[in-house]
């Protein structure tokens, strides 16, 4: 079974001006269109990106859970820096050039998250 999917980004400005735009992904025909709910431990936490037959993902919608105070930040497998910093409570999109790695590496500098949602595209 195939799965089609398309992620819209939409931005909307209301206050002194209304300005609306959508940024649409290019279609994916071969999605692997999973969702994972993955508790996250201190330290690096390698997630691997889900590679059904015939699927190849272009992205992930990284969504931690409401209210969390804990630092998140990613990186590759083979880099040895920090990394980049992402939102403690908003979604991340990251959106994978040709073809996606096989994992990547989310790092919580304290105590582990649980419930957060990784939706892949």
């Amino acid at each position: 079974m195939s799965i089609s999917a398309t992620v819209l980004t939409n931005v909307r400005f209301s206050g002194d001006y209304n300005f609306n735009v959508d940024f649409p992904t290019t279609p994916n025909a071969a999605s692997p269109g999973s969702i994972q709910t993955i508790n996250l431990v201190t330290g690096d936490n390698t997630i691997l990106i889900p590679q059904p037959t015939g699927a190849i993902a272009k992205g992930v919608i990284i969504v931690p859970p409401s209210g969390n105070t804990i630092v998140l930040g990613i990186r590759g497998t083979a880099d040895t820096g920090v990394g980049i910093l992402i939102s403690k409570t908003n979604p991340t999109n990251i959106a994978f050039d040709t073809l996606p790695p096989t994992s990547f590496i989310v790092k919580c500098t304290a105590a582990g998250i649980d419930n957060c949602k990784f939706i892949w595209y």
